[in-house]
Protein backbone atom coordinates (compact mmCIF):
# COMPACT_ATOMS: atom_id res chain seq x y z
CA UNK A 1 0.00 0.00 0.00
CA UNK A 2 1.08 3.55 -0.66
CA UNK A 3 0.05 6.38 1.61
CA UNK A 4 0.19 10.11 1.06
CA UNK A 5 0.51 12.57 3.92
CA UNK A 6 -1.40 15.78 3.35
CA UNK A 7 1.42 18.19 4.03
CA UNK A 8 4.39 18.88 1.83
CA UNK A 9 7.89 17.55 2.23
CA UNK A 10 9.20 21.07 2.86
CA UNK A 11 7.18 21.07 6.09
CA UNK A 12 9.23 18.12 7.31
CA UNK A 13 6.72 15.38 6.58
CA UNK A 14 7.38 12.62 4.09
CA UNK A 15 5.39 9.83 2.48
CA UNK A 16 4.92 6.74 4.63
CA UNK A 17 5.01 3.19 3.29
CA UNK A 18 2.92 2.00 6.23
CA UNK A 19 0.53 3.90 8.45
CA UNK A 20 2.02 5.33 11.64
CA UNK A 21 1.03 3.82 14.95
CA UNK A 22 -1.09 6.31 16.84
CA UNK A 23 0.51 7.33 20.09
CA UNK A 24 3.99 7.52 18.57
CA UNK A 25 5.59 10.94 18.38
CA UNK A 26 5.28 12.56 14.93
CA UNK A 27 6.10 16.02 13.65
CA UNK A 28 2.35 16.80 13.57
CA UNK A 29 -0.21 14.96 15.72
CA UNK A 30 -3.08 12.94 14.23
CA UNK A 31 -1.89 12.97 10.61
CA UNK A 32 -4.59 11.72 8.27
CA UNK A 33 -3.33 9.30 5.65
CA UNK A 34 -4.99 8.47 2.38
CA UNK A 35 -4.55 5.06 0.72
CA UNK A 36 -3.90 5.97 -2.92
CA UNK A 37 -4.72 2.49 -4.19
CA UNK A 38 -7.78 1.40 -2.23
CA UNK A 39 -9.34 4.68 -1.13
CA UNK A 40 -9.45 3.73 2.58
CA UNK A 41 -8.43 6.37 5.08
CA UNK A 42 -7.42 6.56 8.68
CA UNK A 43 -9.94 8.69 10.53
CA UNK A 44 -8.81 12.20 11.53
CA UNK A 45 -9.22 13.20 15.15
CA UNK A 46 -9.07 17.01 14.86
CA UNK A 47 -11.27 19.70 13.34
CA UNK A 48 -10.27 20.25 9.74
CA UNK A 49 -11.23 19.95 6.09
CA UNK A 50 -11.41 17.10 3.61
CA UNK A 51 -10.36 18.52 0.24
CA UNK A 52 -11.17 16.35 -2.76
CA UNK A 53 -11.32 16.87 -6.52
CA UNK A 54 -14.82 17.49 -7.86
CA UNK A 55 -14.34 17.58 -11.63
CA UNK A 56 -12.69 15.43 -14.31
CA UNK A 57 -9.96 18.07 -14.72
CA UNK A 58 -8.91 17.98 -11.06
CA UNK A 59 -9.40 14.20 -10.70
CA UNK A 60 -6.94 13.66 -13.57
CA UNK A 61 -4.18 15.53 -11.71
CA UNK A 62 -2.04 13.32 -9.49
CA UNK A 63 -1.38 16.08 -6.93
CA UNK A 64 -5.11 16.68 -6.43
CA UNK A 65 -5.83 13.48 -4.50
CA UNK A 66 -8.29 13.54 -1.60
CA UNK A 67 -6.55 14.93 1.45
CA UNK A 68 -7.17 15.92 5.05
CA UNK A 69 -6.16 19.46 5.98
CA UNK A 70 -5.70 20.29 9.64
CA UNK A 71 -2.96 22.93 9.50
CA UNK A 72 -3.77 26.58 10.14
CA UNK A 73 -3.30 27.69 6.52
CA UNK A 74 -3.26 25.67 3.27
CA UNK A 75 -2.52 27.58 0.05
CA UNK A 76 -3.58 26.48 -3.45
CA UNK A 77 -1.95 27.86 -6.59
CA UNK A 78 -1.14 27.13 -10.22
CA UNK A 79 1.89 25.09 -11.15
CA UNK A 80 4.31 27.11 -13.22
CA UNK A 81 7.60 28.86 -13.29
CA UNK A 82 8.43 30.38 -9.94
CA UNK A 83 11.68 31.94 -11.13
CA UNK A 84 11.76 35.50 -9.90
CA UNK A 85 8.45 34.93 -8.08
CA UNK A 86 8.39 35.53 -4.35
CA UNK A 87 5.38 35.44 -2.08
CA UNK A 88 4.62 35.21 1.62
CA UNK A 89 2.13 32.45 0.71
CA UNK A 90 3.88 29.56 -0.99
CA UNK A 91 1.37 26.99 -2.37
CA UNK A 92 0.87 23.71 -0.53
CA UNK A 93 -1.06 22.32 -3.50
CA UNK A 94 -0.29 23.05 -7.13
CA UNK A 95 -2.87 22.58 -9.89
CA UNK A 96 -1.91 22.30 -13.54
CA UNK A 97 -3.57 24.53 -16.10
CA UNK A 98 -2.82 25.49 -19.70
CA UNK A 99 -3.09 28.99 -21.13
CA UNK A 100 -5.26 31.00 -20.97
CA UNK A 101 -4.80 30.87 -17.21
CA UNK A 102 -7.61 31.58 -14.78
CA UNK A 103 -5.86 30.19 -11.67
CA UNK A 104 -3.18 32.42 -10.15
CA UNK A 105 0.22 31.12 -9.02
CA UNK A 106 -0.94 31.84 -5.48
CA UNK A 107 -4.72 31.72 -5.76
CA UNK A 108 -6.44 31.10 -2.42
CA UNK A 109 -5.89 29.88 1.12
CA UNK A 110 -7.95 27.58 3.31
CA UNK A 111 -7.54 28.82 6.87
CA UNK A 112 -8.76 26.65 9.72
CA UNK A 113 -9.95 28.43 12.86
CA UNK A 114 -11.26 26.87 16.06
CA UNK A 115 -14.75 25.91 14.81
CA UNK A 116 -15.02 27.28 11.27
CA UNK A 117 -13.02 27.60 8.07
CA UNK A 118 -12.16 30.70 6.05
CA UNK A 119 -11.50 30.63 2.30
CA UNK A 120 -9.32 33.64 1.49
CA UNK A 121 -8.74 34.83 -2.09
CA UNK A 122 -5.12 35.98 -2.36
CA UNK A 123 -5.74 38.77 -4.90
CA UNK A 124 -6.28 36.42 -7.82
CA UNK A 125 -7.19 38.09 -11.11
CA UNK A 126 -10.30 36.00 -11.90
CA UNK A 127 -11.42 35.28 -8.33
CA UNK A 128 -12.65 32.27 -6.38
CA UNK A 129 -16.13 30.72 -6.30
CA UNK A 130 -17.45 29.16 -3.09
CA UNK A 131 -20.92 27.60 -3.14
CA UNK A 132 -21.75 29.40 -6.40
CA UNK A 133 -20.70 32.90 -5.22
CA UNK A 134 -17.68 34.54 -6.86
CA UNK A 135 -15.49 36.77 -4.72
CA UNK A 136 -11.98 38.18 -4.68
CA UNK A 137 -10.18 41.39 -3.88
CA UNK A 138 -9.98 42.35 -7.55
CA UNK A 139 -13.61 41.32 -8.22
CA UNK A 140 -15.79 42.88 -5.52
CA UNK A 141 -13.52 43.76 -2.61
CA UNK A 142 -14.59 40.71 -0.59
CA UNK A 143 -11.42 38.76 0.20
CA UNK A 144 -12.72 35.93 2.36
CA UNK A 145 -15.72 33.70 2.96
CA UNK A 146 -16.45 31.96 6.25
CA UNK A 147 -17.66 28.34 6.11
CA UNK A 148 -19.30 26.35 8.87
CA UNK A 149 -19.38 22.57 9.12
CA UNK A 150 -20.78 20.71 6.15
CA UNK A 151 -20.06 20.19 2.46
CA UNK A 152 -19.06 23.16 0.27
CA UNK A 153 -17.90 23.62 -3.32
CA UNK A 154 -14.73 25.50 -4.29
CA UNK A 155 -13.96 26.60 -7.87
CA UNK A 156 -10.71 28.31 -8.76
CA UNK A 157 -10.80 30.81 -11.62
CA UNK A 158 -13.37 30.45 -14.39
CA UNK A 159 -16.08 27.82 -13.97
CA UNK A 160 -15.64 26.57 -17.55
CA UNK A 161 -12.01 25.53 -16.86
CA UNK A 162 -13.24 22.99 -14.32
CA UNK A 163 -10.75 23.44 -11.44
CA UNK A 164 -13.26 22.37 -8.78
CA UNK A 165 -12.97 20.86 -5.32
CA UNK A 166 -15.39 19.69 -2.68
CA UNK A 167 -14.66 20.79 0.89
CA UNK A 168 -16.10 18.84 3.80
CA UNK A 169 -15.64 20.88 6.97
CA UNK A 170 -15.76 19.18 10.35
CA UNK A 171 -14.10 16.41 12.34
Amino acid sequence: MRYLVDHLKRQGITKHATPPIFGQHHSRPAEALVDLEGGATLAPTKFGVWLEPDSPVTRAQSLCARRWIDCSSFVIGRRGSSQGFYSAHRPDLYVAQRAPYSVSKVHCAIEIKKDYVVIRDLNSRIGTVVNGRRFGGMINGVTEVRLGTGVHSLTLGRRKHGIRFQLTVGC
